[in-house]
C-alpha cells in the first residue's frame, strides 16, 4: 500500500497529490500540511494499492476541477432534449414545404 498526501484547493476545486511508500514520513508530512496550510486548502491523508484507485475510490476529489468550457453545459439531458427537438423540427420542415405549408 502506498501513502498519498492529499491538498485540495477548495477556491479552485484542484487536487494536489504526494506519494509516500513510508507510513512515517506520510504522517510526518500530514503534521507539516495541516500546521502550515491555509483554511481554504482542505488536507487529507489516503492509503491506497495506487494513484489509480485512489482516483476511482475518491473521484469526487478528482472530477470538480473538470469545470465546464465556454459553451458547454453539465446539464445533459436539457441538452439532449434541445438537440433531439432542433433535429426534429428541421426534419419535419422540408415534409411541410413539399406539402405546400
Amino acid at each position: 500500500m502506498r501513502y498519498f498526501l492529499m491538498r485540495f484547493d477548495r477556491e479552485t476545486l484542484t487536487p494536489s497529490l504526494t506519494a509516500y511508500d513510508d507510513r512515517q514520513e506520510a504522517l510526518a508530512a500530514l503534521r507539516e500540511a495541516e500546521r502550515d496550510g491555509e483554511p481554504h486548502i482542505e488536507i487529507v491523508l489516503f492509503m491506497a494499492e495506487s494513484e489509480e484507485s485512489l482516483r476511482v475510490t475518491h473521484s469526487s476529489y478528482f472530477t470538480h476541477h473538470q469545470r465546464p468550457r465556454a459553451g458547454e453545459t453539465t446539464d445533459f439531458p436539457s441538452k439532449l432534449n434541445e438537440i433531439t427537438e432542433t433535429w426534429r423540427s428541421r426534419r419535419a420542415q422540408p415534409a411541410a414545404v413539399a406539402a405546400g405549408r
